[in-house]
């Protein structure tokens, strides 16, 4: 074996990964999710993950704020040398969608694996097919899955799909589990009238928010809404996107493969 690959769950220090002590360390962004264990400020986060191993080789780093680059560059020492995806992609790392992003950071990562060089990244791919997590079932109409279940993976999701997609009226489908925050995740989309909202109806995957629990809230913005059952993502003939708990996605896979 050559290349060994191996993804932390929750952060880094906290996580049963950091007992490999890796010398190749990627840091492929900085998250809001498991705050209750990993901080709530971006720079508790970076802590936590940066020090997955306390002596690394190489640090690749991809698309984090002006800020914490800096914090890294000025205020860690347990890394010999340091890589920044947008030092390789002529600053347009914001142009991209997130997997965009983690496929250009790879690339990065791989050349520099097998050739032991760093050079400028190749932008001339087709970006449209670029899948990771924001996972394209169907083309048409269109159909995502997403498991974005906080309000920053939620916004990034969405301004993923914005980014590449002009679509008119789109469909989501909603549901989160319980201690979820969706008052913020609705009023972030209140403006945003060109989408249609679908909450999954109680009591369709394991610890799911009884979507009654924020109507009120819905009613109070004086925002549409509908409770729906989760076939009707599928049977939806317009550009839908089901996103939330990962316990949803995984629900839905399971009831269209069996």
């Amino acid at each position: 074996m050559d290349y060994f690959i191996c993804e932390a769950g929750i952060g880094g220090v906290l996580d049963t990964t950091s007992i490999i002590q890796s010398k190749n360390v990627v840091l492929t962004n900085i998250g809001r999710d498991h705050q209750e264990l990993l901080g709530y400020t971006d720079l508790e986060v970076l802590d936590q993950k940066i020090f997955v191993s306390n002596s690394i080789d190489n640090l690749f780093v991809g698309n984090l704020s002006d800020e914490l680059i800096k914090v890294i560059e000025n205020n860690y020492k347990h890394f010999n040398s340091k890589y920044f995806l947008n030092d390789f992609v002529d600053g347009k790392s914001k142009d991209f969608t997130s997997n965009q992003i983690n496929y250009l950071l790879a690339s990065l990562i791989v050349n520099f694996l097998i050739s032991s060089s760093i050079r400028k990244i190749p932008l001339d791919f087709n970006k449209e097919f670029v899948e990771g997590r924001f996972e394209i079932i169907n083309r048409n109409p269109l159909k995502i899955l997403d498991g974005a279940h906080n309000i920053d993976g939620f916004i990034k999701t969405i301004e993923d799909y914005e980014k590449v997609y002009n679509s008119g009226d789109t469909h989501l489908y909603l549901g989160f589990k319980n201690g979820r925050n969706i008052e913020n995740i609705i009023s972030y989309l209140k403006p945003k009238k060109q989408y249609k909202l679908n909450f999954i109806e109680d009591n369709t995957f394991f610890n799911q928010q009884n979507p009654d629990k924020f109507i009120d809230f819905l009613k109070s913005e004086n925002i549409d809404y509908k409770i729906v059952e989760l076939s009707t993502f599928s049977s939806n003939k317009n550009p839908s996107i089901l996103l939330g708990s990962l316990y949803l996605i995984g629900e839905y896979k399971k009831r269209i493969t069996t």
